[in-house]
């Protein structure tokens, strides 16, 4: 297993798959280019499951949700997985109400 941190987000490959840790907070932005950036990388090196490890996340905005739809789109078109683990009960029902919950395939 080998661990690297760029910007707010800290990567680790497991035998799961990728697993990016994301920071307290999800608002797109430079975060998002940053966080697509590692999304595209662990794909284009293998990986078939990058695993979206919120368990840190305090808040979240739609820029964020934007950032995970992305990512999810990536992984789907190039025949990988994206998975969302550890959700905050706040974050969860973000995805309820805006129906993600049905899209993303979250555990933990």
């Amino acid at each position: 297993m080998s661990e690297t941190k760029k910007n707010n987000f800290e990567t680790l490959e497991t035998s799961e798959g990728v697993v990016v840790k994301l920071s307290e907070n999800v608002r797109g932005g430079d975060d998002a280019l940053v966080f697509m950036e590692i999304v595209a990388s662990a794909i284009e090196n293998g990986a078939k499951t990058v695993i979206a490890d919120l368990s840190a996340v305090k808040t979240i905005n739609s820029s964020g949700l934007g950032m995970l739809v992305k990512a999810y789109t990536e992984a789907k078109s190039s025949g990988a997985t994206f998975v969302l683990k550890n959700v905050p009960e706040k974050a969860k029902k973000l995805l309820e109400t805006t129906r993600l919950d049905k899209v993303f395939r979250i555990i933990g």
